[in-house]
């Protein structure tokens, strides 16, 4: 079992308690910690150094020997993968200022059952680490808004700034449900601000509505290669 996988396992200790009628859970970095909204926090080596500057969350990893800053939420509601009116949708707004090393911050979505979802950053591309390989790039230094979709729990696509970038596989191995954010990269760092994280179950819209978002799907897609 590799490192992520190892880490994946850890971070079952943080699946939520909230109840199944509720489809949204945030962390919407308004001053307060993600701990102090229910996230559970995982550290090694001291942790990140954390602050709030205009309204997001900075995690600050880059001058310590192995960090390790994670904060991670169960997800009480999956869609039906047979359903195909309703999907997991995970959304967050993020600025990437500074990498030390590569794969930092991170983001890993578990599926209980299903599989997993996992994207570390480069300075200026997104690696995906069940898939093996980089699925799409991103200018640093700024903010961002991502959205990730799927709704069989064996595809997912992934939107930067509204428009899709990758159509990928979610990874068949899971124990438990939970989303988890932050810096998970041994003996790497990085200086990061995020903004908001958001998930949950929501309608997919309308055939007609699907439609409309014609312009936004029509950008440059990575695949995965076969």
């Amino acid at each position: 079992m590799n490192r992520v996988h190892i880490l994946v396992v850890a971070l079952a200790l943080g699946a939520g308690r909230a109840g199944a009628d509720t489809w949204w859970y945030t962390y919407e970095a308004d001053g307060t910690y993600p701990e102090q909204e229910g996230w559970e926090r995982t550290i090694m080596g001291g942790g990140a150094q954390r602050w709030f500057e205009d309204g997001a969350f900075v995690l600050d990893s880059t001058g310590s020997t192995e960090p390790l800053d994670i904060y991670a939420k169960g997800m009480p509601t999956l869609p039906d993968p047979n359903d195909p009116t309703h999907a997991f949708v995970c959304e967050w707004r993020l600025c990437v200022n500074t990498i030390v090393g590569y794969w930092s911050p991170t983001l890993f979505l578990l599926f209980q059952g299903y599989g997993d979802i996992g994207l570390g950053y480069d300075m200026d591309q997104i690696y995906s680490f069940f898939e093996g390989e980089y699925i799409a790039d991103f200018e640093p230094g700024v903010f961002h808004s991502y959205r990730l979709v799927t709704s069989d729990l064996e595809t997912y696509t992934l939107a930067i700034d509204g428009t899709v970038v990758y159509t990928g596989e979610v990874d068949p191995w899971a124990l438990t449900s939970v989303v988890n954010f932050g810096d998970s990269a041994e003996a790497r760092g990085s200086l990061s601000r995020w903004d908001y994280v958001r998930y949950g179950v929501t309608a997919v819209p309308e055939p007609g509505s699907i439609l409309l978002l014609g312009t936004i799907m029509a950008g440059p897609l990575w695949r995965r290669s076969t």
